[in-house]
């Protein structure tokens, strides 16, 4: 749910916002800015992929502990 929830909600919207900054600072010559943006839509990346990562390894925990229960190894 908290992948789903920040995939769709978050994600996009934070994308565009870093590229927002990004171009911002581009337009001023303000390499801190520029470098902020492109860190920003870095960050948002490495959380959506530990996000779906983390999905992942809960949902087959989910699976082998059911398994288990029921006898099935």
């Amino acid at each position: 749910m908290i992948d789903t929830v920040f995939a769709k909600s978050a994600e996009p919207s934070t994308y565009a916002a870093s590229l927002g900054v990004s171009f911002f600072g581009a337009i001023t010559m303000n390499e801190w800015i520029a470098v902020g943006g492109l860190a920003l839509g870095g960050m948002t990346f490495a959380a959506n992929c530990y996000f779906k990562w983390l999905h992942y390894k809960l949902a087959l925990r989910q699976t082998n502990k059911g398994a288990s229960k029921n006898g099935r190894v």
